[in-house]
C-alpha cells in the first residue's frame, strides 16, 4: 500500500498538476481575501466595509475579482503548462502560448455586433478540467514530436535562443493542426465545441452531484 502511495505522489503528471496549482496559490489566496472583502455575509459588515473602502475602491475590487474567476481556466492552462515544459525541458513561452491557443481554439464563439467573441464562460472554473488536459497534453506532445526538430537546421550565426525556438517550429505546425481537426470532427458528429461536450458529460453531472445531499452520501460512503 505504502509503495502504491508512493507511486501516485512522485508520478509525472500528478506532480506537474500539483506544483500547477501551487504556482497559483498566492494570488487565490489574494483574490479570496478580496471576494469576502465585497461579498462578506454579513450585511452589516458588508456595508460598513464598502463605506470605509469607498463606492469607486469597491467598484475596482468587484472587477479584478470578477476578472480573475472569469478566466481562471486560461490562468490555469498557463501555469500546468509552464510546469510540464519545465518537466519536458521545452522552450516554455513556446509551449505556453501553443497550449493557450489550443484552449481558445477549442472554445465556442459567439457573435457579438458583427464580431466572433469568446464568452467568458467557457473561461471560468467550470472548464478547470478541460484546462487541466490542456496544459499536460499539449506540452506533453510537442516533447514526443521534439524529435522532428531535426530536420531543421539553422545557420550557426544564428542566435541560441532562436535557434531553440525554431526547434519547436515542426512540432508547433502539427499540434495546431491536429487541434484544428479534432475540433473540425467533434463540431460535425456532435454539432457542439469539445468544450460543451465536456460539459454535457462530464462537468454537469459532477455539478449534480455536488448540489445533492443524496448524492453526497453516496459519494462519501460508496453506497
Amino acid at each position: 500500500m505504502n509503495n502504491f502511495i508512493a507511486k501516485i505522489i512522485k508520478n509525472d503528471l500528478l506532480n506537474i498538476i500539483r506544483l500547477g496549482f501551487v504556482n497559483l496559490s498566492a494570488i487565490m489566496v489574494v483574490m479570496s481575501i478580496l471576494t469576502l472583502i465585497i461579498n462578506f455575509p454579513v450585511e452589516s459588515v458588508n456595508n460598513f466595509l464598502k463605506e470605509i473602502i469607498g463606492t469607486t475602491f469597491y467598484n475596482i475590487i468587484c472587477y479584478v475579482s470578477n476578472t480573475f474567476y472569469n478566466h481562471i481556466a486560461l490562468f490555469v492552462v498557463i501555469s500546468i503548462s509552464y510546469q510540464a515544459c519545465q518537466q519536458y525541458q521545452l522552450h516554455i513561452i513556446n509551449g505556453i502560448v501553443v497550449s493557450l491557443l489550443s484552449y481558445l481554439t477549442f472554445c465556442p464563439v459567439s457573435i457579438y455586433k458583427q464580431n466572433e467573441v469568446i464568452e467568458v464562460i467557457w473561461l471560468n472554473s467550470n472548464n478547470i478540467f478541460f484546462a487541466i488536459i490542456i496544459g499536460i497534453s499539449i506540452p506533453f506532445l510537442l516533447q514526443r514530436l521534439r524529435l522532428l526538430d531535426s530536420r531543421l537546421e539553422l545557420s550557426l550565426a544564428v542566435p541560441n535562443d532562436i535557434v531553440d525556438s525554431f526547434k519547436m517550429l515542426i512540432p508547433d505546425i502539427f499540434i495546431l493542426v491536429f487541434v484544428l481537426i479534432m475540433n473540425f470532427i467533434v463540431n460535425s458528429i456532435f454539432k457542439m465545441s469539445i468544450l460543451e461536450l465536456i460539459q454535457l458529460i462530464i462537468t454537469q453531472p459532477l455539478n449534480y452531484l455536488g448540489s445533492h445531499l443524496f448524492s453526497l452520501i453516496i459519494v462519501n460512503f460508496g453506497i
